[in-house]
């Protein structure tokens, strides 16, 4: 869940490396949070305690502080819900975050079902999941690549 790197800046190369560092240190700043939307979405896999501090959505969005009731009962009201993860994606890093996966502090992806949100069903996934509610698919292309067509099957 959420984006832990610079999309199109492989951290092996040296201005990804130092976009990382940067964006790591100003991601939870409060400048950042309120006016730069994808700070919304940063998540420092090495550094947990700075993502539930300084995160002024995500954090909250996934009920991973300040449990919400009400959020999860809202997710719960769903008749459906569909996660999509396109297969080349180059802006969800890592891409497995559009099924609710993460990176861990020392940067291995796990899946939703490892994740504390889905474990403790913070927001309903699982039981979603569970009752045939929700769908975890995947199609060609990179982010948001998706035609007319696709977008009437997945909607059907």
């Amino acid at each position: 869940m959420g984006v832990s790197y610079f999309p199109h800046y492989p951290a092996d190369t040296w201005i990804g490396a130092i976009s990382h560092i940067i964006i790591n240190r100003l991601a939870y700043w409060w400048v950042a949070q309120w006016f730069i939307a994808p700070a919304d979405y940063w998540r420092v896999p090495n550094n947990p305690q700075a993502f539930l501090e300084g995160s002024r959505f995500l954090a909250d969005a996934t009920n991973e502080i300040n449990f919400n009731q009400t959020m999860k009962d809202l997710w719960l009201s769903l008749k459906f819900a569909r996660f999509v993860k396109w297969d080349d994606d180059s802006v969800i890093i890592p891409r497995e975050s559009s099924w609710w996966g993460q990176y861990t502090t020392d940067y291995k992806i796990i899946s939703r079902f490892d994740t504390e949100v889905y474990q403790k069903d913070l927001v309903g996934i699982r039981t979603l999941e569970e009752e045939g509610r929700a769908d975890f698919i995947n199609i060609p292309g990179d982010h948001m690549q998706v035609s007319h067509e696709q977008v009437n099957q997945l909607t059907e």
